[in-house]
């Protein structure tokens, strides 16, 4: 079992799959401990042109099969949104710029 004590792992993790998609460039990714959860946050840019942000959370104690299932969620919404993106579509003009991820409770956005 995986705990907070272990968010280096969280963001090699996020860094280690997330680079392997076309154009994806971090801008931030990090993970805050909150009471009965952890908070995961990235931010990245596709293209130079689409930014994009993605959270999710993770009980106290989780496997590390539970964070990749997380992490794969990001990378199809990552290629879901680059394929939805005319070059004229802001960020900041479809739900606040947020991917979905799948969290405790699927699709959280926050």
């Amino acid at each position: 079992m995986l705990t907070w004590d272990d968010a280096p792992t969280i963001r090699w993790a996020i860094l280690k799959r997330l680079e392997k998609e076309p154009g994806v460039r971090f801008v931030r990714v990090f993970a805050k401990p909150h009471p009965g959860f952890i908070a995961v946050g990235v931010e990245a840019t596709v293209h130079d042109t689409l930014q994009t942000r993605s959270h999710f959370r993770l009980p106290v104690e989780f496997e590390h099969a539970q964070l990749v299932r997380e992490i794969d969620e990001i990378a199809e919404q990552l290629k879901a949104a680059w394929r939805q993106h005319t070059g004229v579509t802001r960020s900041d003009q479809t739900a606040a710029g947020q991917l979905a991820g799948n969290g405790l409770d699927r699709n959280w956005r926050g």
